[in-house]
Parts: structure tokens; C-alpha cells; sequence
């Protein structure tokens, strides 16, 4: 009876351990379904982030923390997303990592995997992730896209020795989904923004610049911030075209985008109206937007344009107009610049005209 009971015993704890593997099984397919899933549902990248380390914290039974980390244009690595299986929500983040971490993520090859913070040789660097983002055990792997390093996934949990090598399995395949999402993500928001600008110039085209222009417009109408409307045209164009030809045209029309945007501030919203018409919105009143288009004015026909035909002397007319509360419309606002500078153009151009003193 014994031997029997023994068999019956043997059974079942082989039993629970299968089960229990295919329990594990079953929650890392739906981990990852609902990872690639995200995929196909968004491709804003914080949201797609998000999900993913979602899906890692949840998925991963040991995990109580995550972080993603993204290497940004000054190649400082910056923590993006968090998540903390506590409070079920992701955390607000935005602070900067040590180079040291950055040195690490990049000679991880696979997972990484710190049974114990306060023990491991490998963990010093480790120790300087801000308090409260880590616990005692560590999972990091590499998040690369074509080849490139662009940043890391990270796991931690509250108790030594947490994680197993099925753990490290699966965050290896988030962590490619993460990838494939970061990819995508990239890949819209380079063709939004190509659809916004023009390539010519640089600047907004008309399309990007109306979009832009009228989120700032319903702020100044809430909170009764001033705005400027600027419309500025590059003095006798058609006869630089007709007589040197379309390509230098587009010359001078790149050269002078350059100069507007390196003229004006980052916050000023810059576009190409279309033809040689540039436009700009500024949160200023008149006075200080003044300041600006004459020195615009300035920069534009201080030096010449050196085109493919040679220098080029080049001037151009601006016309301004302020918010008032009696503004019907965006479209009412430009249309009162417009106003302004063909007044410019009538006083005998290279200069600036505000509406309302023609």
C-alpha cells in the first residue's frame, strides 16, 4: 500500500508540474498575443510602449516593476515609460540615466539577468537607477531596431533570485516585439512629419502649418495670450525665375527658409504659404513682433543669396497683424497680415507694414 500511495504521490507531482508548465505556456502565448496586438491597434509611441511593458510586468509573475529606456538625439539614454504592477497604470517619467547604465545596455548581448542588486558584481552600475525603480532582481535586454541600438527593456522585482530562465525567454520576444513596435511607430511618425514639411525649405508646408496654427489660435481665444500673424514675400521673385531660371529660384527659396528659421525663435511657428509667401505665428504683441520682422528684414537682405547663377541681392515685404478679441477666424487674422503686406509691397517693398497704419 505504501509503494502505491508513493506511485499515486509521484503521479500527481508530476501531473502539477506539467500542468503548471502549461499554465506558463499558456500565459506567455497571451502575453505575447496581446504584445503583438498592440501592434496592429496603435502607432502612437508612447501608447505602443506602454503596452508592451504592460504585457512584460503582467506576463512575468515575478515582475513587479518595468521601465523601457530610449536613447535620445544627444545619445543620453532616458527612461520613457514605467510600470508599476501596484497601481496598475504606467508611470510618468522623462528622467536621465548614467552613461554607465548606457555602457551596459549596449554590451548586453540577450538577457541580462541580475539574481540579486545588492550581491552581484554585475549590479554596481545598476544601483544608480533612480530609488524606487528597482528592487533586488534585475532583468535588462537591449531593444534594437534594424541593427541600431536604440534603447532597453527593463524588468525588477522585490525578492532575490526571482526570475527564471522562462522569464528571461519571453523578455527576449517582448523585447523584439518592443523593437517592432518602436520601428513602426518611428516609420509613421517620420511620414506625418514628412507629410507637414516642405521639402524645399524645410519650413511647414501649408497643410502642416494650418494644422499647428490653429491648435494656436484656440489657445490665444481660451486664454487671451497674444498672437501675431506674420506674412512675409520675397520682393520681384518672378523676375529672379524668369530670368535665371526655376532652379535658382528654388535656391533662393531654400536659402531664405534658412534664414527665417534661423531668424526667428524655436516657439514661433514658421511655414512656406506657398509660391515665394512664407508665413509665421508669433505669441507676441506688436511691438516685440516688430522687432523681429525688421530683423528678419535685416537678415534677409544684408547678405546676398549664393546661387548656382552667382550671388543674388534679395529683399522681402512683411506685413503683421495682432489677435484682437474681434478676430472672427484664423483665416480673418492671416487675411489682415496679407492686407499689410501688400501695403508693403505698395510703399515700395523691403519693408514692414503693420495693419491698420497703411
Amino acid at each position: 500500500m505504501a509503494g502505491t500511495h508513493e506511485s499515486l504521490a509521484t503521479k500527481e507531482a508530476v501531473m502539477a508540474r506539467l500542468f503548471e508548465r502549461e499554465q506558463q505556456r499558456v500565459r506567455e502565448l497571451n502575453t505575447l498575443y496581446e504584445a503583438m496586438k498592440s501592434l496592429v491597434t496603435t502607432l502612437d509611441l508612447r501608447t505602443l510602449l506602454e503596452h508592451v511593458l504592460m504585457n512584460a510586468v503582467h506576463g512575468i509573475p515575478a515582475a513587479t516593476r518595468g521601465l523601457i529606456m530610449l536613447r535620445d538625439e544627444e545619445d543620453v539614454l532616458r527612461a520613457e515609460v514605467g510600470w508599476r504592477l501596484e497601481s496598475a497604470e504606467p508611470v510618468a517619467l522623462g528622467f536621465t540615466l548614467s552613461a554607465e547604465i548606457w555602457d551596459a545596455v549596449t554590451a548586453c548581448d540577450g538577457v541580462v539577468n541580475i539574481p540579486d542588486l545588492r550581491n552581484d558584481a554585475q549590479a554596481a552600475c545598476w544601483r544608480a537607477i533612480p530609488e524606487g525603480y528597482t528592487a533586488r532582481a534585475l532583468l535588462v535586454t537591449p531593444l534594437r531596431v534594424d541593427g541600431a541600438l536604440v534603447g532597453a527593456l527593463m524588468l525588477s522585482a522585490f525578492n532575490p533570485h526571482a526570475f527564471n530562465e522562462a522569464d528571461l525567454n519571453l523578455l527576449e520576444a517582448l523585447a523584439a516585439t518592443g523593437a517592432a513596435a518602436l520601428r513602426n511607430a518611428r516609420l509613421h511618425e517620420e511620414v506625418q512629419r514628412l507629410a507637414m514639411v516642405d521639402p524645399l525649405t524645410g519650413l511647414y508646408n501649408r497643410r502642416g502649418f494650418f494644422d499647428l496654427a490653429a491648435r494656436q489660435y484656440d489657445r490665444s481665444v481660451r486664454y487671451g495670450h497674444p498672437l501675431v500673424a506674420v506674412m512675409l514675400d520675397i520682393d520681384h521673385f518672378k523676375l529672379i525665375n524668369d530670368r535665371y531660371g526655376h532652379q535658382v529660384g528654388d535656391e533662393v527659396l531654400a536659402e531664405i527658409g534658412t534664414r527665417l528659421h534661423a531668424a526667428l525663435r524655436v516657439s514661433d511657428l514658421v511655414g512656406r504659404y506657398g509660391g515665394e509667401e512664407f508665413v509665421a505665428l508669433l505669441e507676441d504683441t506688436i511691438p516685440g513682433a516688430q522687432i523681429a520682422a525688421n530683423r528678419l528684414l535685416q537678415v534677409i537682405a544684408k547678405e546676398p543669396v549664393i546661387t548656382s547663377a552667382g550671388p543674388l541681392p534679395v529683399s522681402t515685404s512683411i506685413g503683421i497683424t495682432a489677435f484682437a478679441p474681434d478676430c472672427p477666424s484664423l483665416d480673418a487674422l492671416l487675411q489682415y497680415a496679407d492686407i499689410a503686406l501688400y501695403a508693403a509691397k505698395q510703399a515700395g517693398r523691403n519693408r514692414l507694414m503693420v495693419f491698420g497704419d497703411e
